[in-house]
């Protein structure tokens, strides 16, 4: 009537240490596939709310701003829609630009984002993948939106980009 001691069955470690080995083995081949895509294959798989989207040489320039502000201070960015949303809300958006990815599924995870922030006069652009984004701040997690904040150390090239994002034409 009390409790039923299980036995642990050791072959059950084995398979799970030989599960997790395969589940590691194909997490690295698919990063190396994602580079493999182009930027044009990536173009394909967007939802229809994302524009303006950024050039391909846009997109790399963004990609190398975001990974300098993630290398001099973590709090240069705000990561994922929960923290934007909140630093908006704020109003803690001076200096700042938003990258949103656009193959984000279903849309109406962010899709109030682009309103409220051309209301709150922020610029912003779409880049094709969001697995690349997260990468681009050394995550092994996909990222929808990314907020950086221009700081000094790379205020030169995030400017330009922000410049760049401001020039990008806008299509319905």
């Amino acid at each position: 009537m009390g409790k039923q001691s299980k036995e642990v069955n050791t072959d059950d470690d084995t398979d799970l240490s030989a599960t997790i080995q395969q589940d590691v083995t194909y997490d690295v081949s698919m990063t190396t596939n994602i580079e493999e895509i182009s930027y044009e294959e990536r173009l394909q798989s967007l939802n229809s709310i994302a524009h303006p989207m950024a050039t391909k040489k846009l997109t790399k320039k963004l990609y190398r701003v975001i990974h300098k502000a993630h290398k001099s201070d973590k709090r240069n960015l705000v990561k994922g829609i929960k923290g934007v949303q909140k630093v908006i809300r704020r109003g803690i958006t001076s200096g700042s630009f938003l990258i949103m990815a656009g193959d984000v599924e279903p849309i109406e995870i962010y899709a109030h984002l682009p309103s409220v922030c051309e209301s709150k006069n922020i610029p912003y652009c779409y880049v094709p993948s969001k697995r690349d984004l997260g990468l681009a701040f050394k995550s092994k997690r996909a990222s929808s939106v990314v907020m950086v904040y221009v700081k000094e150390p790379y205020e030169e090239k995030a400017n330009d980009c922000m410049k760049l994002i401001k020039e990008l034409p806008y299509r319905p």
